[in-house]
């Protein structure tokens, strides 16, 4: 098999690709029983042999209130020292196939490196289970810390009862960009052979939903 692709969608399909595998992914593994899902504008994919088999949405603190402080019901300018601009959250991680962690790895790696490298994001939140939040510890070395907030129920239930109210239940975690250096390097190890990752043209504040967010064709030999 081919190397696996971390990037920004190339076209609308493939966007759209993305989005079925989220919403395949999130139904059999019960965290909604729902087919059609609100989907991240901004998104990472991953690709193999022409197919697209995870992806990851991101999305800036400026654009709005973030997943977090509304399943959470906090602030982020209240509770924290960086101003909104500078907080960003990971949305909507998945991967088709669960056995090959390469593509997880480059996918939570992207999002690093576009944040706290290509970007001056200073911090990251995500809404996690127990068992993706030891994986972001222990697997990937990404030094993330618990946010003791409790679930706002009226809000976690309309949207993902089964996530929120079945199992271990999810919290939110925050990561630093002070602590890039201590784990990028090793993400980057981990993926060689494996997987590519390019941030290059990536722009959280770009609707990759719209079929004009791709360039056209004669667009795309000026660029």
């Amino acid at each position: 098999m081919s190397l696996i692709e971390i990037r920004p969608p190339a076209t609308l399909e493939e966007y759209q690709q993305a989005c079925a595998v989220v919403e395949d992914v999130y139904h059999e593994r019960g965290i909604s029983s729902q087919r059609a899902l609100h989907h991240a504008k901004a998104i990472f994919v991953a690709v193999q042999d022409g197919t697209v088999v995870g992806a990851v949405g991101f999305r800036g603190g400026e654009q709005g209130t973030l997943p977090a402080e509304y399943y959470f019901g906090f602030d982020v300018t209240e509770v924290c020292a960086f101003p909104r601009a500078g907080v960003f959250e990971i949305i909507k991680l998945a991967a088709r196939v669960r056995g090959d962690h390469s593509v997880f790895r480059g996918l939570v790696a992207a999002c690093a490196q576009y944040a706290f490298a290509d970007q001056a994001f200073d911090l990251g939140l995500a809404i996690v289970k127990p068992t993706l939040g030891q994986a972001l510890q222990h697997f990937l070395r990404i030094p993330a810390r618990s946010l003791q907030f409790r679930v706002v129920p009226e809000r976690a239930a309309a949207d993902y009862p089964h996530y929120f109210f079945e199992g271990a239940p999810p919290g939110p975690v925050a990561f630093q960009r002070e602590d890039r250096d201590s784990y990028l390097g090793q993400l980057w190890a981990a993926l060689g052979g494996k997987a590519t990752v390019s941030t290059r043209d990536f722009d959280h504040r770009r609707d990759y939903s719209l079929a004009t967010g791709y360039p056209t064709q004669n667009e795309a030999i000026l660029v």
